[in-house]
């Protein structure tokens, strides 16, 4: 076994051999991650490695200039690990120093910089944190949204994917602000947030005109309205405590200060990278990045770059446009730590905040790999994104065998609000598991990347014992706490506790099958207090739904948005709680077959109602209501029961079932929610 140590003070041409300098001087640990990586290197070169290899790295804080890349010659078994107990912090930006004060022209007093790289175009951040917080950039209006006037260019009956780079502004909100080119237009609707650079803003007509094309349609969802917008990094809004602002040409930075922050004391940092570490592997030469291990560390501050707009595969979505959002998911934004053919390697127990992306991509012909005990958090986009090839693909461009295991992931779409906490587009055999997701902007776990029923590469997916709760904000629609797509055999989305699921306008669900979700066993789980229904599927396949407890949806408790010709899901022995909702939701073109679900051997109660029952196409509660006899005739509930489940605390949401529970005589098991979220490291696998 060999080691080698890292050190704030170390010395990448000493041998690395040492915790510390010796007492001369001339020997003692190397001072980066790459002297260490390039030492490894000469040793294999020199043929007087001894495997396995372990970096112990110092606590301190390490300047990142550049992404430290490691290639298939970097291949282990190495672990670079933090020494013992101790801290060590890589660190993606550069402190600002020098600041001033000024007097702005609303009257504000700023903290001011001079940044001559700014000026020089050498730099240009788009991000700032103070004591490593990140701070927000200015908005106009300060609060709220403006309406969009017109979109010249489509009508209300566009296609979703109908995008445009203009649209009509009032009159009355037409400003002549300073570097209109570093202005972004925000847009949230559907389940994306537009990002849109301003080119120009028309002050006789109102048209503000944008480098980038929306990907859908400027309406606030499916209904014939327009959606709102803002302006992102205004200098004239400068004006809260907190917000900055970045006069890219005349390189200077402006900064105000919230209560207790002392100028030229308080640390304030801007990023010079986007990623810290790249596993670069290539996966049609078959060449891995392999048995590399990174522990303990902590990665922070780095920017934010818009995604190149990635699109599924519909037919309405032009080529080679460059779009103001990607289609679904933020799922072209690039990560902290990004990989492609990547196996066998472990990230675990890192702290990864402050980023301007995800936090961990995988990408194709990533396999078996290890990302378990992490906290990531205040991200710019999600926490860990897989995203192998498709079922088209050649097989070793594919993902699978990954766990994604007992995370914390808060805190996240910073910057990029569709940002998912965990999701795997195109990826199989794989665990994502034990982890605890929540305060997201948009859904919390989403697996698959087919719409409809075409051949899909996924499969055999295990979502798993996660807790994921207050997901949404408000901010966007079409989301769920657990989000799936296309046909995925040998999948499970079992004992996950899911709760607080907030939507904009439509579609906040707890469990959401969406387009074509197949084959997929979801059983187990508690979900409970959701903007729409607990469990909604769009349309899918053949799944089957048992022995959860779903309770307290805003719309209803279980929705089915298409009717097919076959059987979308099996409910049976479920628990289902309502207070005043409708129990059963049926979507749209409801009356062109039969009811394609097969319902049954459930125990239903509404707390405000005794007949906790509704069989139509329910938007809100008060929808019509059915007698169980009604429902029966229908094939649903034949040998279900209406009782009340009695349960510790629902008040408290103790959903704790008494001994004398209906259910248990039913044979409901009742759930063990103790393993629910990450474990101690003792008890991982």
């Amino acid at each position: 076994m060999l080691e080698l140590f890292i050190a704030p003070d170390g010395q990448n041409h000493w041998t690395g051999r040492l915790p510390h300098p010796d007492a001369d001087a001339t020997d003692g640990p190397l001072a980066t991650l790459a002297g260490a990586r390039d030492r490894i290197r000469q040793l294999k070169r020199d043929a007087r490695i001894r495997w396995p290899v372990t970096v112990h790295i110092r606590g301190g804080r390490y300047p990142l200039a550049e992404p430290v890349a490691f290639t298939p010659d970097d291949s282990g078994p190495i672990t670079y690990a933090a020494y013992r107990d101790e801290k060590p912090v890589f660190d993606g930006s550069s402190p600002i120093e020098n600041w001033r004060t000024e007097t702005l022209p609303n009257g504000v007093v700023a903290w001011v910089a001079d940044l001559p790289d700014v000026a020089a175009g050498r730099w240009n951040f788009k991000s700032l944190f103070v004591d490593g917080a990140r701070r927000p950039r200015t908005l106009y209006p300060a609060d709220g949204t403006l309406p969009i006037a017109d979109v010249p260019e489509i009508n209300f009956d566009a296609p979703l994917f109908a995008g445009t780079k203009s649209f009509l502004t009032r009159p009355e909100d037409v400003r002549d602000f300073r570097n209109l080119a570093d202005i972004d237009a925000l847009i949230s609707h559907y389940w994306v947030e537009e990002r849109m650079p301003l080119l120009s803003w028309d002050k006789d007509t109102g048209t503000l005109t944008s480098s980038r094309r929306s990907i859908l349609r400027l309406t606030v969802d499916h209904s014939p309205k327009w959606a709102e917008y803002r302006l992102e990094n205004v200098f004239e809004t400068l004006a809260s405590p907190g917000q900055w602002y970045l006069d890219r040409p005349a390189g200077r930075v402006y900064y105000l200060p919230r209560d207790g922050e002392t100028i030229n004391v308080t640390r304030i940092a801007a990023p010079r990278i986007a990623q810290c570490l790249i596993l670069k592997g290539d996966p049609d030469a078959q060449r891995h990045v392999e048995h590399l291990t990174f522990r303990g560390l902590t990665l922070h501050n780095t920017d934010w770059r818009a995604s190149d707009g990635m699109v599924p595969d519909h037919d309405t979505v032009p080529d080679r446009v460059l779009f103001a959002s990607d289609a679904q998911a933020a799922v072209g934004v690039i990560g902290a730590i990004d990989c492609d053919a990547a196996r066998f390697c472990a990230f675990e127990d890192l702290t990864v905040s402050a980023m301007g992306g995800y936090a961990l991509n995988l990408r194709q012909g990533c396999d078996s790999n290890r990302i378990v005990g992490n906290h990531l958090f205040d991200l710019g986009a999600g926490g860990v994104k897989i995203l192998g090839a498709n079922a088209k693909a050649p097989p070793h461009r594919r993902c699978g065998h990954n766990r994604v295991t007992d995370n914390h992931i808060h805190d996240i779409g910073e910057v990029f609000k569709a940002a998912i906490g965990v999701i795997a587009c195109h990826a199989h055999e794989s665990t994502i598991a034990h982890n605890h997701i929540h305060h997201t902007h948009y859904t919390g776990v989403s697996v698959g990347w087919v719409w409809g029923y075409a051949e899909s590469a996924t499969r055999d997916i295990h979502i798993d014992h996660n807790h994921i709760h207050h997901i949404g904000k408000g901010l966007l629609s079409d989301m769920g706490g657990i989000y799936t797509l296309g046909v995925q055999p040998g999948s499970t989305i079992r004992g996950n506790h899911i709760h607080d699921v907030i939507t904009a306008h439509y579609g906040g669900w707890a469990i959401y099958p969406d387009e074509g979700s197949s084959h997929i066993i979801i059983e187990d789980n508690l979900c409970h207090d959701t903007a729409c229904a607990c469990f909604h599927c769009h349309y899918g396949r053949e799944l089957i739904v048992r022995n959860n407890i779903f309770a307290f949806g805003g719309e209803s408790i279980i929705a089915l948005g298409r009717y097919e010709s076959h059987i979308a899901f099996n409910l049976t022995g479920n628990i289902i709680v309502a207070d005043d909702q409708p129990i059963h939701y049926a979507g749209y073109n409801s009356k062109s077959v039969e009811i394609p679900i097969h319902s049954d051997h459930n125990l239903l109660f509404d707390i405000a109602n005794d007949t906790p029952f509704g069989l139509g196409e329910f938007k809100s509660r008060g929808g019509a209501r059915h007698s169980l006899q009604e429902i029966r005739a229908t094939g649903l509930e034949v040998h279900s029961i209406v009782a009340d489940p009695r349960f510790a605390d629902l008040p408290q949401r103790d959903f704790t079932l008494a001994p004398d529970s209906p259910a248990l005589a039913m044979g409901f098991r009742p759930l063990d929610l103790s393993t629910v979220g990450p474990r101690p490291v003792e008890a991982r696998d």
